[in-house]
């Protein structure tokens, strides 16, 4: 499946799998990158939701948090 080939597409899975096959990517770099290439706009609940799904499946993880204090 090629980018082209998703842009419109509604299914979050899809969507958040597709924009995490180049790099890992915080909240908001996914959200960015996918209204980016598909031209679909992910809220932040919906976002966070279908990433516990797909954690849940074992199909991503969660990276450990960067400190970045001072």
């Amino acid at each position: 499946m090629t980018r082209d080939s998703i842009r419109g597409s509604s299914d979050r899975s899809t969507l958040i799998l597709t924009s995490l096959a180049e790099a890992p990517k915080h909240g908001y770099a996914l959200i960015k990158d996918i209204e980016d290439f598909a031209g679909v706009r992910l809220g932040a609940g919906a976002l966070y939701g279908a990433l516990a799904s797909l954690e849940r499946d074992g199909l991503v993880e969660a990276l450990p948090a960067r400190r970045s204090w001072g």
